[in-house]
């Protein structure tokens, strides 16, 4: 995982700060081809646009990739337990 360590733990803070009830209810609509993929990357979206964390899209893209950063975010769905 090419994920740095602050900014994994960060996204995870994010995410876990979430409503769990609301989180799940998003992940039972499951949404789009692949609803595992597309369930892991709104709560990406929802947490880069919390505002929260001080940290942006552009602070991962700066030296990660798409797939660098759906490795961390299924670290952190599992867990997290969603």
């Amino acid at each position: 995982m090419k994920i740095t360590p602050e900014h994994y733990s960060t996204l995870k803070s994010i995410i876990g700060s979430f409503n769990r009830e609301q989180v799940l209810a998003h992940k039972a609509l499951k949404l789009g081809k692949d609803p595992e993929m597309r369930f892991r990357w709104d709560l990406f979206t929802f947490a880069m646009r919390s505002g929260t964390g001080n940290i942006t899209i552009n602070d991962f893209y700066r030296y990660a990739n798409d797939s660098h950063i759906d490795t961390a975010l299924k670290r952190i769905v599992r867990e997290l337990g969603l």
